[in-house]
């Protein structure tokens, strides 16, 4: 009978460790994330649209093939007299300024493509950013959470562990 007493009492001696194990690993998960969520990093992620340049190659050479050509038509206009030179500077002028407004008109089409660009790379990043964030810290609730319901199953097992020792003692070992 002492031997069965033992094993009976050593069960449960041992059920009270486990739950005291248990609330011990349980806090200590629960403590490590909320330290983590704590000290949470938000992501610093760049928008690669941000701050792009705008070619003026383009524009550079239209200006350049107008001035040129404007050179070139005032030169056959002066050699053709001054009554050509009267009359084509001013379709002279009228070509090489819708030279330049085409040439205005490309850059600003780049400059509003970029906007473009650069705001759904903005709405991108921003997307990612927040998915990555709820991620992490859902995770990091859910450790928090399973650290809490480890300390309560190790509280309950040290109380039920508890208990079970006072019927063991009560049964076993009555006042006398």
């Amino acid at each position: 009978m002492g031997a069965g007493l033992a094993i009976t009492a050593a069960g449960q001696l041992f059920g009270g460790a486990v739950g005291a194990s248990k609330f011990f690993e349980g806090r200590k998960q629960q403590r490590k994330a909320q330290k983590a969520i704590e000290n949470f990093e938000f992501s610093k992620l760049e928008n690669p649209y941000e701050g792009m340049a705008v070619s003026t190659m383009g524009s550079d050479y239209v200006a350049e093939e107008a001035a040129g050509a404007s050179a070139n038509a005032v030169d056959a206009l002066q050699n053709a007299g001054s009554r050509a030179l009267a009359g084509g500077a001013g379709r002279v002028q009228q070509e090489n300024n819708r030279m330049l407004r085409e040439s205005g008109v490309d850059l600003d089409s780049q400059v509003r493509e970029n906007q473009r660009l650069e705001a759904a790379g903005a709405s991108e990043v921003q997307k990612l950013k927040d998915t990555r964030e709820r991620e992490e810290l859902a995770g990091l609730g859910a450790q928090l959470n399973q650290g809490s319901t480890m300390k309560q199953q190790g509280l309950g097992n040290i109380t039920t562990s508890l208990a079970d020792i006072g019927a063991f003692v009560d049964e076993n070992f009555p006042p006398k």
